[in-house]
């Protein structure tokens, strides 16, 4: 997995309004440092690359965001007359700033749907390669065993962490009885030995019951 893709879209919110604001003032004084020579001419021009790239790292929030902000600079500073806002006494004036509308909302849209769907395929190649890990660090960390229950208990604590899961258990079934026998558990949980639990037909032996820690002192 390529690092400038995880970083791409492990961008949160904030930092994707922040890129936005920044690369729209950046476009705004790189035209006021042109003004001497462009004039009247070109006042959106420069703000299309935040457009495009504020759609792309964001999709479509900061893209619209990068769209009014262009518009309302660009209108206010470069539009004749100077200062106002969408004035546009000339046609060319609202052409423009139409042109500029529209580029922005369609970029804001297909980059929204291209980055949704680009998210979406790099998600489940991160949990692939997770899950390939994860398989991979269990069997280094199970080679040097030999003992059943050190394996049974390396492979359901890791297992749990993987999963994130407050309690992992392993168990087997005995074939004509009811009940099953836990051989493994991994827990966050404090044991409570004191507790017993009938549910669906199904035995746990009071060893096998946990409580929060702080709730452990009720029992």
């Amino acid at each position: 997995m390529k690092h400038a893709e995880t970083r791409l879209f492990s961008l949160t919110r904030k930092q994707q309004y922040g890129i936005t604001i920044l690369t729209v003032v950046m476009a705004m004084f790189i035209r006021l440092a042109l003004d001497p020579i462009l004039g009247g001419e070109l006042p959106f021009f420069f703000f299309v690359f935040p457009l495009v790239i504020s759609s792309a790292l964001g999709g479509l929030g900061p893209g619209l965001l990068a769209t009014g902000l262009s518009l309302v600079l660009g209108d206010y500073l470069f539009i004749e007359p100077r200062k106002s806002l969408f004035a546009l006494d000339t046609p060319s004036a609202l052409t423009q700033a139409l042109s500029v509308a529209f580029v922005g909302v369609a970029f804001s849209l297909v980059f929204d749907w291209t980055r949704r769907a680009a998210m979406a395929e790099w998600l489940e190649r991160k949990a692939a390669q997770e899950r390939i890990q994860f398989l991979l660090d269990l069997s280094e960390a199970l080679l040097p065993l030999a003992d059943a229950d050190q394996i049974i208990a390396v492979s359901v604590r890791m297992l749990g962490e993987h999963l994130r899961a407050d309690r992992c258990e392993y168990a087997e079934a005995e074939a004509g009885k009811d009940h099953f026998a836990i051989l493994g558990t991994f827990s966050i949980f404090t044991p409570v030995r004191s507790i017993r639990s009938i549910e669906e037909g199904w035995q746990l032996r009071g060893e096998d019951v946990c409580l929060p820690e702080d709730a452990s002192a009720l029992v």
